[in-house]
């Protein structure tokens, strides 16, 4: 920020007062633009950035039949059902509905929605109530 400092005690020298009318074009508007993208850089290295899942979608549609039970299609896309075509014809059959196009995507990326405590809330799964 020292660039903003420095520019602004060119102009105004020891006249404080003068720092309250300043205009962006005597500031200059590339140094204000720096300025800004240094402030949303500091913003988006402190935040986390957490993954989109896309039974969370805020966007779209969101197939909640499918993506509350998705655990039991990702079963199904590990026992062999690997491509969309084959999942969906397995979840029209078991599940009554159909999948996603992105749920094989989902299943490559994340694994198991049952490992995924978003997923685990959203879909009301407990790990306490697993029988084998």
């Amino acid at each position: 920020m020292d660039f903003l400092v420095e520019r602004v005690a060119t102009l105004v020298g020891h006249d404080i007062e003068k720092i309250k009318s300043l205009t962006i074009e005597e500031i200059g508007a590339d140094l204000l633009s720096k300025l800004i993208n240094l402030y949303g850089t500091a913003i988006y290295s402190t935040q986390q950035t957490k993954p989109s899942y896309p039974f969370l979608a805020t966007k779209g549609q969101v197939d909640h039949e499918f993506w509350k039970q998705s655990h039991i299609a990702y079963d199904a896309w590990v026992e062999g059902y690997q491509s969309h075509y084959k999942l969906t014809n397995y979840c029209q059959d078991k599940l009554d509905c159909k999948a996603p196009q992105s749920s094989v995507r989902f299943f490559r990326q994340f694994g198991d929605p049952r490992d995924i405590p978003e997923w685990r809330e959203y879909a009301g799964y407990s790990l306490n109530n697993v029988v084998d």
